[in-house]
């Protein structure tokens, strides 16, 4: 009896089968840059100014004085 009324509900989609579980995965935001730092980017390339040197000018600018090593 019970497996006939099992077999006459899913017929009669009283019973829908089981979904399958989505998961939902979100990636980490690229870094994009602003239109500032290409163009500072694209004026260093042009001047040969390194990474390294950009960062060493950064930090001199942000303490306010040479960097003495």
């Amino acid at each position: 009896m019970v497996k006939i009324a099992e077999r006459r509900a899913t017929l009669l989609g009283l019973n829908p089968p089981l979904g399958h579980a989505v998961h939902v995965i979100q990636h980490e935001p690229v870094e994009k840059k602003t239109s500032t730092e290409e163009i500072r980017a694209v004026l260093d390339h042009l001047i040969g100014i390194t990474d390294r040197e950009r960062f060493l000018l950064d930090k001199e600018a942000e303490i306010g004085g040479p960097i003495l090593w």
